[in-house]
């Protein structure tokens, strides 16, 4: 009891103190400019169906892993290549970890890249999604693991970029396969259309 009473005691005194230092430290602080940090609107991308044709019925765990697969895929194209890009002006980062080897440096060695990312824009602020979903069917081989995936994407983003409204879309169609490392897109159909600052512009892929 001895010692709590020490503590408490202690702790007493601790907030005397920093209340003195506050009320001295206000006078000194007043009129300093203050900076406040913009929070990111959480986005994420919904999956509105995941349809499975099947040649015969899938295995246990075959269609859980598939879509926790493609959802991966997904997740990580949206949080690291198109998000950060538009809040920071930044580039995008290497884009073929997404991707089957050859499609994946077909992407980022010619203009399809550009389907996939939005860059060269000021920092975009207050960020958010009116549109973001995943349409899923997955095909069920004989015997009935799950080989090959095509989703149907709808993306649209909608910020303010140096106190114009701006809008980024992306739409379009992926056929995914799983690897070792994960699910990666294989073949794409995509558009980007963009409603900037400086006008409007659109970028078609299709491999």
């Amino acid at each position: 009891m001895r010692r709590l009473g020490g503590v408490l005691a202690a702790l007493v005194l601790l907030m005397g103190t920093a209340a003195a230092c506050s009320d001295g430290g206000a006078k000194g602080a007043s009129g300093r400019a203050t900076t406040t940090t913009e929070v990111p609107v959480p986005i994420a991308f919904t999956v509105t169906s995941f349809d499975v044709e099947t040649a015969a019925p899938p295995v246990a765990g075959a269609v859980e892993g598939a879509r926790a697969g493609v959802e991966a895929t997904m997740k990580r194209w949206l949080d690291e290549d198109v998000l950060p890009p538009l809040r920071s002006a930044q580039p995008a980062g290497d884009l073929r970890p997404l991707f089957t080897a050859v499609t994946g440096e077909h992407v980022v060695t010619t203009a399809d890249r550009a389907a996939f990312v939005t860059e060269g824009l000021p920092p975009v602020t207050g960020l958010s999604a009116k549109l973001a979903t995943l349409a899923v069917i997955g095909l069920a081989d004989p015997d009935g693991q799950i080989p090959i995936v095509a989703v149907h994407l709808e993306l649209e983003l909608q910020g303010t970029a140096e106190g114009t409204p701006l809008i980024v879309v992306h739409t379009g169609d992926l056929v995914l396969v799983p690897e070792a490392e994960g699910w990666k897109i294989d073949s794409y159909d995509i558009r980007a259309t963009r409603d900037t600052p400086a006008g409007t512009t659109t970028t078609t892929a299709r491999s």
